[in-house]
């Protein structure tokens, strides 16, 4: 399989479901380290992408 086939293979909806998670993991990493701008910088990155894709549950 190549490259190509194998992006091909992605469903178009799947990858905003995966972006957050990756940004939360960057926030994660840089709060351990101690870089709590660049923590904060990914953590409101995740939640924009969360509130674009209607990923946030309203509060009930």
């Amino acid at each position: 399989m190549t490259k190509c086939e194998a992006r091909a293979g992605l469903a178009y909806e799947d990858l905003p479901a995966l972006f957050p998670e990756l940004v939360v993991l960057l926030a994660h990493v840089y709060n351990l380290v101690g870089r709590t701008d660049l923590a904060a910088k990914y953590a409101g990155t995740a939640l924009r992408v969360l509130n674009i894709y209607e990923s946030l549950e309203p509060d009930e």
